[in-house]
């Protein structure tokens, strides 16, 4: 089992929540908090839990790296670089859209394509740069909400 946190859109807040994701015997989705022990017949979630049903579409992996405000940036995440890396890229627009491609992450930076550590401060080992919002969401419309 992969240890990795998700995020996606609530279907009955309209909030993002974060946590793990569950598909049920349906295909639905749901992302929650869930602990696991293993058992003769595989893993057993040891917690009961509140989970939130969320939109296929939103679900999106979280890279494991922060943007220079500590926040985790996610696939999908519209994220804009600082000047210095955009010089030291060479490229033209500041924004740029976090994909995975082959279990990997990286900026879609219009016509290339970068490893997401290219962007990564050495001392800081945060991203130079911010997420802005993701590709869901309207341009004036960022809801950073995160139950």
């Amino acid at each position: 089992m992969i240890d990795c946190m998700f995020k996606g859109v609530d279907k009955q807040t309209n909030y993002w929540v974060q946590g793990d994701v569950i598909r049920d015997p349906q295909s639905r989705l749901y992302i929650g908090q869930l602990d696991f022990t293993q058992s003769a017949s595989g893993p057993v979630v040891i917690n009961p839990f509140i989970l939130h049903e969320i939109y296929p579409n939103t679900l999106s992996r979280n890279s494991e790296f922060k943007d220079m405000f500590d926040r985790y940036v996610f696939e999908n995440d519209i994220f804009e670089m600082n000047q210095d890396l955009m010089t030291e890229l060479w490229l033209p627009y500041p924004r740029c859209t976090i994909i995975v491609q082959d279990g990997c992450f990286f900026a879609n930076c219009g016509d290339q394509l970068h490893y997401l550590h290219e962007f990564r401060d050495k001392k800081s080992n945060k991203l130079r740069g911010q997420v802005l919002r993701t590709v869901f969401e309207p341009e004036d419309a960022y809801k950073n909400h995160m139950l």
